[in-house]
Parts: C-alpha cells; structure tokens; sequence
C-alpha cells in the first residue's frame, strides 16, 4: 500500500520506496509495511499506522475497502507487543536460519460526485470515508482538495471499482504535527469480507521494492502465495492481557511476510492453510536483533499525497 507507505522501519533509503508522493520541494523518508489483520465471522478488523520524516505537514493516505468500514483507532503498543511474541529463539553460535469534526482546510463540500459517508479524528488523522464507483471522479475529487496523484492514479483506482470496491478511506496528518518522526495512535478500520484482505495494489501508485508483514488472527493459520512464514501458533483471551479484546476466543496468529517490486504488487487475499502447525523461526546468532520488517517501530502506511505548501519555494 505503498500508499503511502511508510511502514514499517524496512531498511529503505529515503524516498528509495514510492508510497508517498511528495511535491518535488518536500523530502520525505518511508519504510515498509505492516498491518494487524483480524478476520472472524465475517468480519475483518484492519489496524494500520504510519511512521514517516519529513518536513512536510500536508500528507495524506488513501486506503481503498470492499465494503463500509467503521473507523476506530488502536494502541501503537499493540505493534510492539505482536513483535516480540512472535520474535525468533535466538541460539549462539553460527548457522542457518529459518526464516471529532475536522478542520476546515480539507473542505468537505463541494463532492464533486464523491459521497462522503463520514468524517472524523483519530490522533494526528482528519479522515473521511468516501464512496464512488468512478475513478476518474476520486481523481478529480482528490486533486480538488490539492492533493497531487501520479500519472496512474486513474487506473489504479479503477482497478478496485471495476472490482466493486467503492469505499475509499483518505486521512491527512492534521495540523498539529510538525513534520519529524510521527508516531501515534494507529488507524482501525472494521468492515465485511469473506477472506482477510490487504489492499497492496495501490501501493503501484508510488512505491519501489517494499517488503510486507502481516499479523494475522483468525479461526485457522492463514497463508497467501509466496509468503515466508515467520510465526505460527495458538492465542486466546489471555495472551495479551494489556490489550483486551483484541482476542476475544481461541485463535491463531500467522506472521507472514514477503517482498515485491511495484509491477508484482497485488491485493492480498489470505486463505486457511491445510493445517495449524505451529512455528517459530530459528536465529543463530547474538543477541537480538529485529529485522527491518516487523522491528520495534513497525508502520503500516497507504498510499500517501503531499499537498504544496504555498509558502514553500519550489525546488525546480
């Protein structure tokens, strides 16, 4: 979701992925991805944060969905908590490893054919949930508010109506933060699906070579093709006793993880895998060491629009 993205600490260099689209006098420093997948019942709970440097203030995502969501928001921590209890065993020695209202400069009015369905605050984030089945018409609404979409935003949005995907969520940083080191309460969005999805397409927009994790919580171990499987095992009501009602009955959690380069990315759709092994890589090594996806600051991110700073001379 390169959307964006600013995810995860992956060990990219600054601007080396494209999920952040920035005008061309604004840097802007983005990582990997991860989100927090839970999906019962019908159900799927989708928990995202971005962490993201800049010196830009106007930044935004857009995550598109199947169907309307509810947006809520999560504890951060919660991130750090999944990281550690699906972190390797670490052996010494050498060897291989497995592996509120919003503020008025967004200008809700004036749709232009987009229909807002809601609108509120969740910690730095303004957000709106809108809703069409025309891209051309998201992309003439986003550029309407000033935000600046590459040459294929178009098709990239007609990629998900033409598959009936017509909820849009689009969140700004609001004016509070002063570009650095953002990091916040994350982003919950809960809405119907038959499978736990993660809208990765997107992410074409403006991403390079980016690395996805995905913490997922279902009834059985859940695979998608090509992920290497870093976690596999049992959870309930009291394995994570700081953040209850995150599981809520017996459970599995999959970590899972694969790379790709923006011509390879799809929408992921996860299935249940023929059994409900349990698993936990091996480490040889010292110490511990977290790897660039799924660190201690992991980030999910979006596909991300920069709006120009009128006061902000242009580079060109």
């Amino acid at each position: 979701m390169r959307f964006a993205i600013a995810l995860l600490a992956a060990v990219a260099a600054a601007l080396a992925d494209g999920g952040m689209v920035v005008p061309p006098d604004v840097a802007i420093e983005e990582f990997g991805q991860v989100a927090v997948i839970r999906h019962q019942g019908g159900t799927e709970q989708l928990s995202v944060a971005t962490s993201f440097r800049s010196g830009a203030t106007n930044l935004a995502w857009i995550l598109p969905l199947p169907a309307e969501p509810v947006v809520d928001s999560f504890q951060l921590a919660l991130l750090d908590e999944l990281q550690y209890y699906c972190r390797p065993i670490y052996r010494g020695g050498s060897g291989f490893g497995c592996s509120g209202e919003s503020p008025a400069t967004l200008r809700y009015g004036d749709s232009l054919g987009v229909e807002e369905i809601a609108q509120g605050v969740i910690g730095l984030y303004d957000y709106l949930v809108l809703r069409t089945a025309v891209p051309e018409t998201l992309a003439g609404y986003l550029r309407s508010k000033g935000y600046e979409l590459p040459d294929n935003a178009t098709s990239v949005f007609g990629h998900y109506t033409d598959k009936n995907w017509q909820y849009f969520v689009v969140a700004r940083l609001n004016d509070s933060v002063v570009g650095e080191y953002g990091r916040s309460v994350g982003i919950r969005l809960t809405f119907a699906a038959d499978s736990a999805v993660y809208p990765l397409y997107i992410s074409r927009l403006s991403s390079g070579y980016s690395g996805v994790a995905l913490y997922v919580v279902a009834d059985h171990r859940q695979v998608f093709p090509g992920a290497s499987l870093l976690f596999s095992g049992h959870v309930d009501s009291g394995t994570f006793p700081n953040f209850p009602g995150f599981v809520d009955r017996p459970s599995h959690l999959t970590k899972l993880l694969k790379y790709y380069d923006p011509a390879a990315m799809v929408d992921i759709t996860l299935r249940q895998a023929p059994d409900d092994r349990e698993f936990r890589v091996i480490e040889r090594g010292y110490g511990y060491i977290y790897g660039a996806l799924g660190g201690l600051i992991p980030i999910f991110g979006i596909v991300v629009f920069a709006r120009r700073r009128g006061s902000r001379p242009s580079s060109r």
